[in-house]
């Protein structure tokens, strides 16, 4: 009896753990293309270009606008904002303080309709870095080609 009663756990635990993993399958995103980071590690990175936001959300003052907000909430060094590049839904905004300065990477949300801060950086980025962040390769390039180094 004991035994049957074992087995028959045994196999409802193997059944529930298989339902789960065909589950967790089925409802994973699949990714339409990948890359590599510089370590060799595949990163996921979707093939679809976004169209620019919309009207004012395009401009480098939105940018600036929002880079500022998220500055406002952790009082900064002297923060100063330099060169704005903006590329499809993503920014590049440089920045300098007295003793921190880089490139911020913003990212143009539109449920929200507004730009969201992704990395505030912190030194200049690289096309690898930008992609780890979800940045499509072309406007990793883009962007950084336009930066003023």
């Amino acid at each position: 009896m004991n035994r049957t009663l074992i087995i028959l756990l045994s196999l409802v635990v193997v059944l529930g753990v298989a339902i789960g993993i065909t589950l967790y399958v089925k409802s994973s995103p699949t990714p339409t293309a990948s890359t590599q980071q510089g370590n060799g590690t595949p990163v996921s990175v979707p093939n679809v270009t976004t169209p620019p936001p919309p009207g004012d959300s395009n401009s480098k003052e939105a940018v600036q606008a929002a880079y500022e907000a998220e500055l406002a909430k952790h009082p900064s060094d002297n923060t100063k904002l330099y060169q704005t590049v903006i590329e499809g839904n993503y920014a590049l905004q440089v920045y300098a303080g007295n003793v921190l300065g880089g490139e911020a990477l913003l990212k143009y949300d539109q449920t929200q309709d507004k730009w969201i801060l992704v990395d505030g950086g912190g030194g200049s980025w690289s096309i690898n870095e930008l992609v780890v962040e979800g940045v499509p390769r072309a406007t990793a390039t883009a962007l950084l080609s336009d930066v003023t180094q």
